[in-house]
């Protein structure tokens, strides 16, 4: 049985959630400290003007603050501007009105926690994948783990985004954008492009 451990992303990209696609089971890292300029709180797509993080501002992110209890800043207006970006980017996209609406009223909701909004995000990303691992968490940090787990906490770093990433190997698919393809981007790149072959896709970039 393929078991995982891996860190909660912020609408995951391609290379995390392919190591998803043969899992029977997956532990998310709960009580880890909050990191900074990662996958946690960001996630990269693809615009008219080219690749776009967009970022998820928190509050106390300088703090040693335990994942799951990371607060969203809700005084900037954030969550407005990442729903916009999305549209302009992927409102032409094959499937984006087969999903656009499950997508925008999770931010509509303003969940507190950044652990909430991921997992709301990471969830729906799971439905449309028809992928459905046994999902858990962890209650405490633990540095070393049984040889049984395959720990991929910190395994995929933004500044190698659009770069070879181990255990990935991008598969081309149409984007909106762009003569150039750009790899390794957020799931909803594929999802909004490629609809119900997004799962194959990420299957077939198993390195």
């Amino acid at each position: 049985m393929k078991k995982l451990l891996v860190d909660m992303h912020y609408l995951p990209s391609l290379a995390y959630l392919s190591q998803w696609v043969e899992a029977e089971e997956v532990i998310l890292e709960k009580q880890e400290h909050f990191v900074k300029q990662t996958y946690r709180n960001r996630c990269y797509i693809l615009g008219a003007n080219g690749v776009q993080v967009l970022s998820v501002p928190v509050v106390g992110g300088s703090k040693k603050v335990a994942m799951g209890e990371v607060m969203i800043d809700y005084k900037q207006r954030w969550a407005m501007e990442h729903w916009r970006s999305i549209q302009s980017a992927y409102g032409k996209a094959p499937f984006f009105e087969f999903f656009a609406d499950d997508f925008r009223k999770i931010y509509e909701s303003k969940p507190a926690t950044l652990w909430h909004l991921n997992a709301e995000l990471l969830t729906l990303c799971l439905k449309i994948l028809r992928l459905s691992p046994v999902l858990s968490f962890t209650e405490k940090y633990e540095k070393e783990i049984p040889d049984s787990i395959i720990d991929l906490r910190g395994r995929y770093l933004t500044q190698n985004q659009g770069k070879q990433q181990a255990g990935y190997t991008p598969v081309r698919y149409r984007q909106i954008f762009g003569n150039n393809f750009v790899s390794d981007l957020s799931i909803i790149d594929l999802i909004f492009c490629t609809g119900s072959e997004a799962k194959n896709i990420l299957k077939q970039s198993l390195a």
